[in-house]
């Protein structure tokens, strides 16, 4: 089978073509271990970036109190950024530097959303030293498909759309020859 992905774009305005041509991140004004070892440097850095990234900021709450966002890039940085922390099923180690009250089951899955949406540019540039976004993010896999949900249907093509707000991406795929039941299947298989 033939898959083609068309068009992945988010309503930030960050969009790739088929080609990978993406707009640059804001350069980096400071080093890692600045940012590390002073919470308002990182603070101040993080802010900025998004301002200039043209993304929203605000500082989410975790059981009634701020999310210490200084510690969770620390915590995730330290093991790896968190494509390693995923892929390594390390996010019990950093949940434990919190010490949330057992009420929060699903802790795990708060942090990383939160990571994903406020630090995971600013891990790309401050941590990696990257310059323009990657052409795939580390949470396009099966979850974001069966969060997602089928915005419409072609013959042979597929519109995808996943998240929600401001974090809602969405994916027009098509297929060459295929009846479109045949490409949902096959999505689900690739991811």
């Amino acid at each position: 089978m033939v898959l083609h992905q068309l068009v992945k774009e988010s309503p930030d305005g960050f969009s790739a073509s088929p080609t990978g041509r993406q707009r640059a991140y804001p350069p980096k004004t400071a080093e890692y271990e600045d940012l590390v070892q002073n919470s308002e440097v990182f603070q101040e850095k993080l802010r900025a970036f998004h301002s200039c990234y043209g993304s929203k900021f605000a500082v989410p709450t975790v059981g009634c109190r701020a999310l210490d966002l200084h510690r969770l890039f620390v915590e995730v940085t330290s093991r790896g950024g968190i494509e390693k922390v995923t892929r390594d099923r390390r996010w019990k180690e950093v949940i434990l530097a919190f010490s949330f009250p057992s009420t929060i089951t699903s802790a795990s899955f708060v942090l990383r959303k939160h990571y994903m949406s406020l630090l995971y540019h600013f891990e790309q540039v401050y941590f990696f030293c990257k310059e323009v976004p990657p052409v795939s993010m580390p949470d396009s896999g099966m979850e974001s498909l069966i969060n997602g949900s089928v915005m419409k249907e072609g013959d042979g093509y597929m519109a995808l759309s996943s998240g929600h707000g401001n974090d809602r991406k969405t994916w027009t795929y098509w297929a060459e020859n295929l009846p479109i039941a045949c490409l949902r299947l096959d999505l689900v298989k690739m991811v």
